[in-house]
């Protein structure tokens, strides 16, 4: 698998860097028409899209064999939290979502964890609030000291997950009927952070109120 996923990969950067090319020529001085912007730009984020696709098919694909590892260290879960943010915003922006974060700047939040899954858990989280939150919407992160130990959690303002659903979300390919034309995606993001979550001997719970919104940590 991980032989395929090169020559995808590699097909999937040639088209990025087909489109980036398009960006350059245009700098330089040779206006692209506007069919033609639109076409590049069609053709960069799909790349981009399919791209973080087969990222999460070969995740899941470690973590079910046994071939994901991680290397925990004592590191500032609120560094990688703002490290986070600073990928997803591009992304709240666009969709004019407010992300709030009401962590204390003074704490460090130490936890002993792996800072390259950490940061992969948290933009998961966000991303996927932002996804599922109306346009125009607050999505809250937050960092707080329970009983020694570090809570993260993320609230959206999306329209919550019925409780015979919770059990549910948390299966990798598994999507919830009203949500497979509305929002893109195939599925794994939670079971692959649930996943990463457990590796580093944590735990992640989902409440969610149908109409309001639901809050992971």
């Amino acid at each position: 698998m991980t032989q395929r996923y090169v020559y995808v990969l590699a097909a999937l950067l040639a088209v990025i860097g087909l489109s980036m090319f398009a960006y350059k020529w245009q700098v330089l001085g040779f206006p692209l028409t506007e069919d033609q912007e639109r076409n590049a730009n069609i053709i960069h984020d799909s790349g981009k899209h399919l791209n973080a696709l087969i990222d999460d098919i070969l995740n899941i694909s470690m973590i079910e064999t046994g071939k994901m590892s991680v290397a925990p260290a004592n590191i500032s879960f609120r560094d990688d939290l703002e490290r986070a943010l600073v990928v997803i915003t591009p992304q709240a922006k666009k969709r004019k979502i407010q992300l709030q974060d009401t962590t204390d700047p003074n704490e460090a939040y130490w936890v002993n964890a792996d800072s390259l899954r950490l940061r992969q858990i948290i933009i998961n989280l966000i991303s996927n609030a932002v996804k599922y939150s109306p346009e125009g919407s607050v999505v809250s992160v937050a960092l707080e000291k329970t009983e020694g130990k570090v809570r993260f959690s993320v609230k959206d303002s999306g329209k919550g997950i019925a409780e015979k659903n919770l059990c549910l979300i948390f299966e990798p390919f598994t999507r919830l009927e009203e949500d497979r034309d509305k929002v893109d995606g195939v599925g794994i993001g939670l079971a692959i952070t649930r996943k990463l979550v457990e590796l580093m001997n944590g735990r992640i719970l989902v409440e969610s109120v149908v109409g309001e919104g639901s809050t992971f940590a």
